[in-house]
């Protein structure tokens, strides 16, 4: 009787511990599911900020660097438009049923960025009109792949870099002289990734502000690699009362040491830009330098390894694409607030130029009338470009898969920025298939790699469905739409992709002198409900652990079954067990929320057996 009523005793106490614990792990979940909603929350926020953001730097540099014609006044009112942004649920504003088709459509469009490259490439051998092009550039990265603010984004963004680096650059006769004019689709891809990748600002930022505020302010003389434009700076009451009289003794010493001067200061400002450079290079971002040594290899195919070629396309991805137009225009970059001046702007170009012949000093060594560039630390500059090359410890794949990546919901697009994206596909589509049994068309399509084109149908099958069931749905129920940025109002947008196209304006809408807010639209990618961050169930963390088990098992077993294999095969065997293991710890953590999660199930049984 005492030892039943004892077990009775621990039963009890054993249910009460369980129902303490049950408790605990029910508020540790809610805890954790409200983490995962403010996060969720935050980021719809931050990508919202991110997206104008975008927009406003593409703004300031039509301003500074590539438009002409566009005025201080126009940038100011479209920044204006800009901040008074709207960001407002697609169901809204267009048909719920469109609005489900656009996300499908949408969300094969962003998981399958090769497919994406292939018809970037084609549209542009089109020649389709080029400022709508660019304008489709920039909906792909600020919308489809939110200002690459997300890894899963950047992953995707890094894919179809690359492809399109495959169909360009590879298959290019002269790839350095495609890539250095800047009119192909990946020159303005690489320009727009590095731009909103926040490691690439950070890693320009550390790296160059010293040295260029340096410069402003210590350098008041022109510098130049040439010799022979020393005095094109004076005029000849200048020439003459600085140097003398021209042909006399006094004249050629005194221009020997202001020649030596410039010298000497041209080559420590120079040496200041590569020091901090060499400082920061373990800053550098990771992504680009995966891109660039995915890019090398695949060159090193064509031209050879360590090849003329692979180095100077490397030279022109890193310098000429990345850190030289910071140094050129470092206020644009966020870099100097200061008002840089037309001399100290000569000056930066005279640095950028020094680096980037100083990358391809082991190839092309420089004319004999420029200045002595082996004065100039040579070796931490060519390295660089070597060591970024190199595989090193570079993955396949840019990032780790072990750290748990957040679902991205939905995408971001004004009206006109859908309805480009949408007509240039029909566009090049229509292309495809009217060509498709050409030569021309086969044998790119073959250099391109792209042997079946079943997804690409599969993508515009469902654009014309969605655009026939709007056309012939008797019940569609279709809002009254605000002004698109463009200044036109659309009712039924995919009825009109097959239109001609709508003519360009300007950027932002007026209404009687005033600007009006640009209307931007949330439309939902609808994804499988992905599991919150932190609430796996018990059964695949079970299977986790499984897995990493049977990993280390095959790996063990398969050195030991191969006794006689050599030495870097081991390595290599050893490498992964060792990987394996490193992954202990972070299944540890897991299995340990399994066992949580394993006594609120308990308890959930308990309380199924009580009924």
């Amino acid at each position: 009787m005492d030892e039943l009523t004892s077990k009775i005793k621990d039963a009890s106490e054993l249910i009460a511990k369980l129902k303490e614990e049950r408790l605990l792990v029910n508020e540790e979940r809610k805890i954790i599911q409200h983490l995962n909603e403010k996060i969720h929350d935050y980021i719809k926020r931050l990508m919202q900020t991110a997206w104008i953001n975008s927009y406003q730097k593409i703004n300031l540099n039509d301003l500074v660097l590539t438009r002409a014609d566009f005025t201080s006044e126009q940038c100011c009112r479209k920044t204006k438009f800009l901040n008074k942004a709207v960001f407002i649920a697609a169901k809204e504003v267009l048909d719920y049923r469109a609005v489900i088709h656009y996300g499908d459509f949408l969300r094969l469009l962003r998981n399958q960025p090769e497919q994406l490259a292939y018809w970037l490439a084609t549209g542009e051998r089109l020649c389709i009109d080029s400022p709508t092009f660019v304008e489709i550039l920039y909906s792909v990265v600020t919308g489809l792949y939110g200002s690459i603010l997300l890894q899963d984004d950047t992953n995707l963004m890094l894919a179809l870099l690359k492809q399109l680096a495959y169909l360009q650059l590879v298959s290019s006769d002269n790839p350095r002289r495609l890539l250095r004019h800047g009119t192909c689709a990946f020159s303005k891809m690489y320009y727009l990734f590095h731009e909103n990748l926040y490691s690439a600002r950070l890693f320009l930022l550390s790296t160059l502000q010293n040295p260029i505020i340096k410069l402003i302010a210590n350098v008041d003389v022109y510098l130049d690699i040439d010799p022979d434009k020393i005095l094109v700076r004076f005029s000849p009451d200048d020439i003459l009362e600085k140097f003398g009289q021209a042909g006399t003794e006094e004249y050629n010493t005194k221009i020997a040491e202001y020649h030596l001067y410039i010298t000497n200061t041209l080559v420590d400002v120079t040496n200041a830009f590569i020091s901090s450079i060499e400082e920061n290079l373990l800053c550098f971002p990771s992504t680009v330098a995966w891109l660039i040594w995915q890019i090398g290899e695949m060159m090193a195919k064509s031209f050879g390894e360590n090849s003329k070629e692979v180095n100077a396309i490397a030279t022109d991805l890193i310098f000429t694409l990345f850190i030289c137009p910071a140094i050129v225009n470092p206020e644009t970059y966020g870099i100097c607030d200061a008002p840089v001046s037309d001399l100290a702007r000569h000056n930066l170009m005279q640095i950028a130029q020094i680096l980037q012949i100083l990358a391809l000093y082991r190839y092309e060594i420089p004319e004999k009338k420029c200045i002595d560039f082996t004065l100039f630390n040579l070796s931490p500059v060519t390295n660089m470009v070597s060591f970024l090359l190199q595989k090193n410890n570079l993955n396949d794949k840019p990032f780790s898969e072990k750290i748990p990546s957040i679902n991205k919901a939905f995408v971001l697009f004004t009206e006109q920025d859908l309805y480009n994206l949408i007509s240039f596909l029909q566009r090049v589509h229509s292309d495809i298939n009217l060509h498709l049994n050409s030569n021309s068309i086969a044998n790119y399509g073959d250099r391109m790699n792209i042997n079946n084109l079943s997804s690409i149908d599969h993508l515009i099958a469902l654009l014309i469905s969605l655009s026939d069931s709007q056309e012939h749905s008797s019940h569609s129920r279709v809002k009254s739409v605000p002004s698109s940025p463009n200044g036109v109002s659309k009712k039924n947008l995919l009825n009109k992709v097959a239109k001609s196209q709508l003519p360009r304006s300007t950027s932002y809408t007026t209404y009687n002198n005033e600007i009006l807010h640009p209307t931007v639209l949330i439309i939902p990618l609808n994804q499988e409900e992905a599991i919150p961050v932190g609430l796996l169930s018990e059964q695949k963390v079970i299977n986790m652990q499984l897995d990493k088990d049977e990993l280390c098992n095959s790996v063990k077993q398969s050195v030991l079954s191969n006794g006689d294999i050599n030495t870097g095969n081991t390595s290599d065997n050893l490498e992964a067990i060792s990987e394996a293991a490193s992954n202990h710890d972070n299944l540890e953590a897991i299995s340990e929320a399994a066992s949580n999660h394993s006594v609120d199930s308990s308890i959930e049984m308990e309380r199924g057996s009580e009924r």
